[in-house]
């Protein structure tokens, strides 16, 4: 029997999200993707007033006393941007999302990779950030997830799959296809700027790491985990977190590889194949302090790097005994986080006639360790910006004169 589609009104929005399960004083997270819920409801002039009719739904269901949190997320702090809850748009999330979290009586968090915007009794709960991670333990991915069986995530016009909860499941479990990232940055917060620290567990740029959920969710339907029904041209997913997370870490357990592509593979070794690497023959006849500044001082030694590697190989086959150790990317260290593999395989500063005024080539430390690919002409001000100088107290950045 062919199912029939709801329209979209408010009181079916209202039926439907009652037929997957959210009830009164529920907290629930929303997903949304209005453009696929097909024409607008009757009378409703633009998705500013359709997305008001939706929130009014979802409060009418779960009453005064639950709780509504939508992703806000902009990824500022990857993209090298300030993050700023009061004026950080989120264009990625939706047409929803914008509008909620500009609402008066919305709290916004100020994780600069994934915050979220909430409205009820535990937005400031909710919103408040304990820990530097967007993933990891006490994030609000975590505290979310540990508040029970009223705690709910609901898709509206796409399918569960787009609910980027599970990345903080896939790090709990620690799947061999992602890895926490260290980065450094900046927020605004009341028009006052800080400097912030920040984990984010990311995939390598591998093909077979890339994430795919339709998979697990597919068998999360199958299983009655996911509660589904239609609207207008869309679809709406429910399910308890709590559940949830059971169930995925259940399916990690058989198959780690499961929200990734595929096929597994040994990604060090994959990346090292993207990459390139660099290859020294480095033989040292002896200790001499001469010879080790002669062979060892130019390689590119940054902590993680080829040319570190070679070093420290060198200095084993000298002492048999060394035992050298290896951590992947991603390993927490007391407060550090082990990086990637960084390779500069060329670097150099031109004037306007394309005459080299210095580059790698004469020395690799005239290149930040780390520092990001760029190729374009820059100004004396943005130039200036970037250089730095030894002193005293290390590197400081060149004065802007």
């Amino acid at each position: 029997m062919k199912k029939t589609r709801q329209s979209c009104t408010q009181q079916n929005l209202e039926n439907c999200f009652k037929s997957v399960g959210i009830s009164r004083d529920d907290i629930v997270m929303v997903h949304s993707g209005l453009s696929r819920l097909g024409v607008l409801m009757q009378g409703i002039k633009n998705a500013d007033e359709l997305s008001a009719t939706i929130l009014k739904a979802l409060q009418n269901v779960i009453g005064s006393n639950g709780t509504i949190v939508v992703p806000t997320f902009t990824y500022s702090l990857g993209s090298g941007e300030i993050y700023d809850p009061q004026t950080t748009p989120c264009p990625l999330m939706g047409q929803f999302s914008e509008y909620f979290w500009r609402l008066l009586e919305a709290k916004r968090s100020l994780d600069p990779f994934l915050s979220v915007a909430a409205i009820g009794p535990m937005a400031d709960e909710l919103t408040k950030v304990v820990a530097n991670t967007s993933f990891g333990k006490d994030s609000f991915f975590d505290r979310f997830t540990k508040m029970g069986g009223g705690t709910k995530l609901l898709t509206i016009g796409v399918e569960l799959r787009w609910a980027t909860i599970l990345h903080a499941y896939e790090e709990d479990f620690k799947v061999p296809h992602r890895y926490n990232k260290f980065f450094v940055g900046k927020i605004r917060k009341n028009n006052t700027e800080h400097k912030i620290s920040w984990i984010y567990n990311v995939r390598p740029y591998v093909s077979n790491a890339y994430p795919t959920f339709k998979a697990i969710i597919d068998k999360a339907i199958k299983q009655g985990i996911i509660k589904t029904a239609t609207i207008g041209k869309g679809i709406i997913h429910a399910t308890k977190v709590s559940e949830y997370r059971d169930f995925a870490l259940k399916e990690f357990k058989k198959n780690p590889w499961i929200t990734a592509v595929g096929p597994k593979c040994d990604l060090v070794k994959a990346e090292k194949l993207r990459t390139g690497e660099q290859k020294f023959d480095i033989n040292l006849k002896s200790t001499d302090i001469h010879e080790l500044a002669d062979k060892l001082y130019n390689l590119p030694r940054d902590l993680v790097s080829d040319g570190y590697d070679a070093a420290i190989n060198a200095i084993k086959n000298r002492f048999k005994s060394i035992k050298i150790h290896s951590y992947p990317s991603g390993t927490r260290a007391f407060t550090w986080i082990v990086p990637e593999r960084w390779i500069c395989h060329n670097a150099g500063l031109y004037d306007m006639q394309g005459n080299e005024i210095f580059s790698t080539k004469q020395n690799g430390l005239h290149v930040m360790r780390y520092s990001l690919p760029l190729d374009k002409e820059v100004s004396r001000k943005e130039l200036f910006d970037h250089l730095h100088t030894p002193g005293a107290n290390g590197l400081q950045r060149m004065p802007n004169t």
